[in-house]
Formats: structure tokens, sequence, C-alpha cells
């Protein structure tokens, strides 16, 4: 009797130590206030005479890479040089003169005739071969006109915010809002290109992140149909909430 009075203290007191040692999935949220575009078609607008430049921010750390959009008859050339990515007034260049390079791969064909069978047909054997291309990074991008070309380096931010009263809980979304004086992040990128009528033309895509939000996993994920024209082609399936192209996240877990 004795013992297995121990054995049910000892139990209690495991499922206690594992309890308080579990680790808890949450995303950190950050909703971005757009200062001198527009929120369209699920996209981030910013426009001027010459172009439409597109952002949609969502994805895990931010992603601050852009659709630059010709409007004009002629090419529009952009100066990454000229064109940088600021953050807390700390200026990331799009150009660094960095050298790439790929690992190629192909089959070369060879021909070899049978010799046993002169009305036999011609043999092939194949090799293949494999080589490195090195290129450098563009200094310019050419978009053509009437298209669009994507230029993506950056996230906003990879380390999360953190506040003495700002704590994640299991049970609600807890969020903290900002003004732009007093936003934790405050970016935007520096756009400089050419036109054929105009050499420099400088385009700034202003934000500032206006609320922040602690969410539970369990608060981040939702049940997508599969069925297509009425036919059910596998089960239902959890994906990752899209809370629209003004967010991003931060996945973390905590020990409780």
């Amino acid at each position: 009797m004795e013992i297995t009075i121990v054995s049910k203290n000892f139990l209690l007191v495991l499922l206690v130590v594992t309890q308080s040692c579990a680790v808890k999935d949450y995303y950190q949220v950050h909703r971005v206030k757009v200062e001198n575009g527009i929120k369209i078609d699920n996209q981030l607008l910013f426009e001027d005479k010459n172009c439409k430049i597109t952002y949609d921010l969502w994805g895990e750390n931010g992603n601050v890479g852009f659709f630059i959009y010709n409007k004009t008859s002629d090419d529009i050339v952009v100066d990454l040089s000229r064109t940088f990515f600021i953050k807390n007034g700390i200026a990331y260049p799009y150009y660094t003169m960095r050298k790439f390079s790929t690992e190629l791969s192909g089959t070369l064909g060879e021909s070899k005739a049978n010799l046993e069978n002169v009305n036999s047909k011609v043999n092939f054997e194949t090799q293949s071969h494999s080589y490195i291309e090195s290129y450098d990074e563009p200094r310019d991008i050419v978009v053509p006109p009437q298209t669009q070309v994507n230029i993506s380096r950056y996230e906003i931010v990879t380390d999360l915010f953190r506040n003495c009263s700002f704590s994640p809980s299991d049970k609600t979304m807890i969020t903290i809002n900002f003004l732009r004086n007093d936003s934790p992040f405050v970016f935007y990128n520096r756009i400089a290109y050419s036109t054929k009528s105009k050499d420099s033309v400088i385009f700034e895509n202003k934000f500032y992140v206006e609320a922040v939000s602690n969410v539970h996993k369990s608060d981040m994920y939702q049940t997508v149909d599969t069925n297509k024209c009425g036919k059910k082609y596998r089960e239902s399936i959890k994906v990752l909430r899209n809370f629209g192209p003004d967010h991003f996240y931060i996945p973390y877990t905590i020990k409780k």
C-alpha cells in the first residue's frame, strides 16, 4: 500500500513537471501601415506617371520585395546602385557587386555504328556533363514597356518585438498598437530609375508597423475545403491563415 502511494505521488510530480516545461507555439503578427500608397486587390500599390509598384508583405519575417510595372512605351531602367531598403534610418543597398554561380548539366549524344550487322540501325550512347556558369550581379534592371519585373532581396524583421507587458496568451490574441512616431519599425524602399525623357527619378514607398499581435498557433491555421466542381478530391486540409498583403509574421516557441 505504501509503495502504491509513493508511485502515485511520483507520477503526480512528473505530470506537473512535464506540463510546466511544455513548449507552446506562437506567431508574432505585424500589421503594416502604408503611408503613401493604397491597399487594393490583395496588394499594396504605389504609382507615379511612369510605373506601378506592388507589394505583398505576407510571409515569414516579411517580404519587402516588389514588382515594378512599366506604364510607358519605352524602357525603364532601375539603378540598383542607388536603390535601397531603409529601416529605422539604416540603408541597405540592393546592389553590392555580388557574384553568383550555377551548376548546369546536360546530355551529349554520341553515335556508334554496330559493326556486327551492317544493316542494323545506328546506336546512340549518351554521356552526362556538368559545368559551372558564373555571372555578376546586374547593376541595372531593364523593365520593357507594358511588362513587370520582380526585385527582391531583404526581409523586414527577423527578431521578435519584445515588451515587458506584452506576453502571449493561449486564450486571447494580445495586440499592441503604435503611431508612426513610436513604431518599432519604420521602413521604405527608395527606388531609383530612369526613363527616355528623364535621367533620374526617385520613388519612395513608405511603411511602418502599426500593430503587433501574439497569436497562438491554433488561431493561425484555417481549414480549407479541397472540393472542386462538386467533386471531393481529398480530405479538407489546414493551411496557414493569410492576414493580407499588409501583414507578416514571425514564428516562435516558448516554455510555459
